[in-house]
């Protein structure tokens, strides 16, 4: 039988159509594990970010814990009859380094939550700020010189909650 140019011609379709077929199916593969790819770079940055603010959320929270043990401590010296102004003075220079030392944590804190904002975040950071103005808040009654009833109050129903809520909706945030 003879090779006809119908023949070489019909072969040649179908060739050509494999071809095309199995690259745009290459092409269209390579594209979706590219994407997948970029997903998974995101999903880390993210996680290793969101990480990071947990890290140094839990160092500023370490300072401020600091700041309220120096705080009861002096305020039960201060409300003392007949305190030691020796002992009362030393607990003070203590509780100034540290509020210093807060200071500090209070303005990365706020930086912290410009970065939960830019990541869309806005339910984390808003946990976050509230955490930030309960200790201004503590800050307020330590100046006020207020008893260790009410600082331990402030901490125990106000700090401690509002810390908990924050790492409620930032593990919430790692799981997306």
């Amino acid at each position: 039988m003879p090779i006809t140019l119908m023949d070489v011609a019909d072969d040649a379709v179908k060739i050509g159509l494999g071809v095309i077929i199995g690259g745009v199916t290459a092409a269209l593969a390579a594209k979706k594990a590219f994407s997948r790819e970029l997903e998974k770079g995101r999903i880390h940055r993210r996680q290793t970010a969101l990480e990071e603010i947990a890290q140094q959320f839990e160092t500023a929270h370490g300072n401020f814990v600091d700041l309220y043990v120096h705080a009861k401590l002096w305020a039960q010296l201060y409300h003392t009859k007949n305190h030691d102004l020796g002992a009362l003075q030393q607990k003070q220079t203590k509780m100034t380094e540290t509020i210093l030392s807060c200071d500090k944590d209070g303005t990365a804190l706020h930086a912290l939550e410009g970065r939960l904002l830019v990541f869309g975040l806005g339910d984390a950071a808003e946990k976050l700020k509230n955490y930030r103005l309960h200790w201004n808040d503590m800050l307020k009654l330590i100046d006020d010189r207020e008893t260790v009833e009410q600082i331990e109050t402030s901490y125990s129903k106000k700090i401690y909650p509002a810390r908990k809520d924050f790492y409620t909706v930032l593990a919430e945030c790692l799981n997306k």
